[in-house]
This record gives C-alpha cells, structure tokens and sequence, in this order.
C-alpha cells in the first residue's frame, strides 16, 4: 500500500544510534557543566526517540550549540547543565525546520519534569537573543553534524 502525499511527511525515520552516539561525545566537549542526574547518552536517545527528532533537527541543534561556544556565550548566560542547553537546541531547531514542531511542553514531558515550562521557556528566548535569533544554516555547518555511513 502506497502513501499517501498527505502522510508520506508524517512518517518519522529513527536517527541511527552511531549518529546519537556521535551528538552525546560532541555535547561532552562543551564548556558547560553537566546534570549528574541523568546519562548523557540516555538523556540524548530519550529526547531523541520520544520527540521524533529528525537527523536535521539533531543536527541543526549541534549547530546552534558550537556558534554559542564559537562566540563565547554559551557561559555568557544561566544554563545550570548541559542537558538544558541540548533540550533548547533541539526544541528551537524543531521550531525552525518542522512544521509539526515540538513545543515547550511537549520537551519538558520528554525530560521527565526537570525544569519547568517557564525555565525553558526563559531559556529559549535567551538563547534566541544570544544567537542574534539567526536560525539559518548553511549546509556546510549541517555536513560536519551529519554522518553518512
């Protein structure tokens, strides 16, 4: 049975777990202390399989993370564990590139309560501001996030 145009973009493809593995070690390299809490790994798979997250959102969110700590304003504001800044990546790449996005709430659910709407919330717009609010990427700073084999 073929799909139809309607349903075809609804279809979600699981990221390969190389690929995830690959996010959580870049994620480790960040400058920004962690939450004891949870996993990394776990916590990126969680979020990952549990959202839907497409390999461009997932991408895209690296993205978003490095021009932070290229520009030196990924300490510059009140991140309090990395697993939060990777939530925000995510959810403003999801807004940026899907048109089913994930929203504040939904990504909250995901994480299991550990902040709250309004925490993320706050945090989302300061990371807006800090990026200049440009979302745009170029493939080229995708193709470093994205691993073909």
């Amino acid at each position: 049975m073929a799909l139809s145009s309607a349903s075809r973009y609804d279809v979600w493809v699981p990221i390969p777990e190389r690929m995830i593995q690959s996010a959580t070690h870049y994620l480790n390299t960040l400058p920004v202390k962690r939450s004891t809490r949870t996993d990394l790994f776990q916590f990126v798979k969680r979020l990952v399989y549990r959202g839907k997250v497409s390999m461009v959102v997932l991408a895209s969110s690296l993205v978003y993370l490095e021009r932070l700590t290229t520009i030196r304003k990924l300490n510059a504001f009140k991140i309090n564990s990395l697993e939060l800044a990777f939530l925000v990546a995510i959810l403003l790449a999801s807004k940026f590139h899907e048109d089913r996005a994930l929203s504040v709430f939904k990504v909250v659910n995901i994480a299991r309560d550990e902040w709250t709407t309004s925490e993320v919330s706050m945090m989302e717009r300061e990371f807006l501001h800090h990026l200049n609010y440009n979302l745009w990427l170029e493939m080229e700073e995708l193709k470093k996030f994205i691993t073909t084999e």
